[in-house]
């Protein structure tokens, strides 16, 4: 930064937001990213898993267990007990 009187410039090629970032290699950027789409890929294997146990214990079944959960906090607690 260059001060001149009342104004703050910035030199040519600097932005402030690059003060301590820095730049990861590209295999390293490439792994954070392979990471990422298989998390993504653990999650749609776990719904997947879950979903296949309520079919398996019955439609009726899941059903009457989420059908009286009306407001959304209870419907989230009766999803956590029936999952867990």
């Amino acid at each position: 930064m260059v001060h001149d009187g009342s104004h703050t410039r910035q030199r040519a090629g600097r932005q402030p937001s690059d003060a301590g970032a820095v730049q990861l290699p590209t295999w390293a950027q490439a792994l954070c990213w392979c990471g990422a789409l298989g998390l993504i890929y653990l999650l749609s294997r776990a719904v997947s898993i879950i979903s296949r146990g309520f079919a398996e214990v019955g439609g009726d079944a899941a059903y009457t267990m989420f059908a009286f959960a009306a407001h959304p906090w209870v419907g989230l607690s009766v999803g956590v007990l029936g999952t867990a």
